[in-house]
């Protein structure tokens, strides 16, 4: 799914990399004003009120602009090695 939102005269568009990185980039000059260019990235300033007018817009949830939970592996304990032949003598 993609998020194109305008804000202040432009379009940003939403993205994420494969490493789950989240970034907003220009997509189109709709008026004048400062616009950063197309397919550069926006500043971080931007990116709590573009999640915020995007919310707004009411077409996309919170959940949508959220980090996805890594999935948290179980610990496993050691276990002390066991010496197969105990009459062996260790010189470290």
């Amino acid at each position: 799914m993609e998020c194109i939102v305008e804000y202040e005269g432009n379009e940003y568009k939403f993205c994420r990399d494969s490493k789950d990185k989240l970034y907003w980039v220009g997509h189109r000059r709709i008026a004048g004003g400062s616009f950063i260019g197309p397919n550069c990235v926006a500043p971080l300033f931007l990116g709590s009120s573009l999640i915020k007018a995007a919310i707004d817009s009411g077409k996309y949830e919170k959940d949508f602009f959220l980090r996805k939970k890594k999935e948290v592996k179980a610990k496993r304990t050691r276990r002390a090695k066991s010496n197969s032949n105990s009459n062996s003598i260790s010189i470290f």
